[in-house]
Formats: C-alpha cells, sequence, structure tokens
C-alpha cells in the first residue's frame, strides 16, 4: 500500500484537524509514493528505535510525540537527530507523528484510560478537548485510585496532593503528558481529582491554592500509546498486507 493511502486510513480515525495549534503532527519524512508493507509505533523515535525498524525492515515509523517540532530537516541541530535523519533518508522509513490529534479523540489514550478505571459518561471536560472526565460508578479512596493507576501503568511510585486522607473520588479528569498547564481549568467542586503526566513547580502552587487533588505519573505514562495504537491500526489494516510492530522505549528516568 502506498503511504498516502496508508495515511488516510489513519487521519480518518484521528484527523490531524483535532491537533492541538502549537502540535507539529503528521508526515515529517517520506513521500506519498513510498511503498509500506511494515509499520512500528513507539512513543518517541530513538536511536534504539531507528535500529530495530531497520533490523525489522520497517517502512513507516508512527511515533506519538513528534520527531521533528517545529524544526525542519535540513536545520536540525542536535547530533542524535541528524544521524537518525541521515539513517532515515538511507533506508527510506517515512516517520509520522499521532499526537494531540490521538490524545483528543474520542478513540484516544485520555478516553481509555477513564474506560480502564471503568468510568462512564466519559466526555471532554468544559468543551476542553485535551481533558477528558467521567464519574465511577462507585465513590473510591484516593488511596485506592493510586493503586489502581500503578497497576494499570506498571510504575512503584506517582506524585500527588490530596487535601484529606479519607477523601473518596467519584468524578475524575485527565490529560495525559505535559498537561500541568491546564490545572487552572480545573474546578474543585466539579472534579474529585486529576490526573496527569507532568506539572511545574508553579502549577503544584496553583493546585494548592486552588485546593485541587492531583496525581502525576511522570510523561512516561503516554507510553500506553503503544499498546494501544498497536491494538487499532491492527484493526485499521486487518484485510491489507500490512504488518504492524511496536518499540516500547524503555524510560530513562530511573526512581530509588
Amino acid at each position: 500500500m502506498k503511504l498516502k493511502e496508508v495515511i488516510k486510513k489513519i487521519e480518518n480515525e484521528f484527523p490531524i484537524a483535532l491537533a492541538a495549534k502549537w502540535d507539529f503532527p503528521g508526515l515529517q519524512y517520506g513521500k506519498n509514493k513510498f511503498e509500506v508493507k511494515k509499520i512500528m509505533i513507539c512513543l518517541d523515535l530513538t536511536t534504539a528505535v531507528l535500529n530495530d525498524a531497520i533490523s525489522n525492515k520497517i517502512d513507516l515509523i508512527i511515533s506519538h510525540h513528534p520527531f521533528l517540532f517545529n524544526e525542519k530537516i535540513k536545520k536540525i541541530k542536535l547530533k542524535y537527530k541528524n544521524k537518525i535523519i541521515e539513517q532515515l533518508q538511507k533506508h527510506q522509513i517515512a516517520i509520522y507523528g499521532l499526537h494531540t490529534q490521538y490524545d483528543s479523540s474520542k478513540k484516544g489514550m485520555n478516553s481509555k484510560i477513564l474506560d480502564d478505571l471503568k468510568c462512564e459518561d466519559v466526555k471532554s471536560y468544559r468543551n476542553i478537548n485535551f481533558i477528558k472526565y467521567g464519574k465511577l460508578p462507585e465513590e473510591i479512596n484516593f488511596d485506592d485510585l493510586i493503586v489502581k493507576l500503578k497497576t494499570i501503568f506498571n510504575i512503584p511510585y506517582v506524585q500527588f496532593l490530596n487535601w484529606d486522607n479519607e477523601q473518596k473520588i467519584k468524578k475524575i479528569a485527565i490529560c495525559a503528558g505535559a498537561g500541568g498547564d491546564l490545572i487552572n481549568k480545573i474546578k474543585s467542586d466539579e472534579i474529585d481529582v486529576f490526573i496527569t503526566g507532568e506539572m511545574k513547580w508553579n502549577d503544584w502552587i496553583l493546585s494548592y491554592e486552588n485546593k485541587n487533588s492531583v496525581i502525576v505519573l511522570n510523561h512516561f505514562m503516554e507510553n500506553y500509546f503503544t499498546n494501544d495504537m498497536d491494538i487499532i491500526l491492527k484493526k485499521i489494516f486487518l484485510k491489507d498486507d500490512i504488518s504492524i510492530k511496536k518499540h516500547d522505549i524503555k524510560s530513562p528516568i530511573i526512581y530509588k
């Protein structure tokens, strides 16, 4: 299948129009006439991902985070990115960023995580597509929610702020990744807890002042994309002669 046709199928599910204005998703390297028989999915295009792609004769790499972010191929300053581009060109491997058009979708990560938590009536919060919101069928303890999240993401630690050790949770909002700058949109009388991947110090202070309860999992939570997109693409290309392979990158962050 030609690259142009592959992209058309993907964008039928996740239209570029859903992406944030500041984002740089879509095709970043490759030509429409490229033939695609093998696709690799990853959170980020790293040297390890590239080597895996070359070894497996991958034609298209779909990363969640755009490899080129407000950059042009001929003006990249980071040496490791230049080396990756050289190899992409040499082996004719296309790259495509499936970022905020996926995050903001009803079929995207935020909605799926709320589904995993057994939330009901999942929708955008206050018409902000990047924040999804849902209600648990029954209240649970704050600590029990943390245990559920640790299980879903297979992580040993989380950061959190809450106002009552006995706090009950029913209404949950989530923005995976770097969602801390959206904390000012969260109303504590509407949302029991806000879940995200990153928050800056001033976001923590604002949460404290506004009495928002928050749970921060770290940005690597978005590796959820890799498994989810593996399932989605296998359904999209079920009747096509295209194989799907995923590469789970290793988080560079170490906890003790």
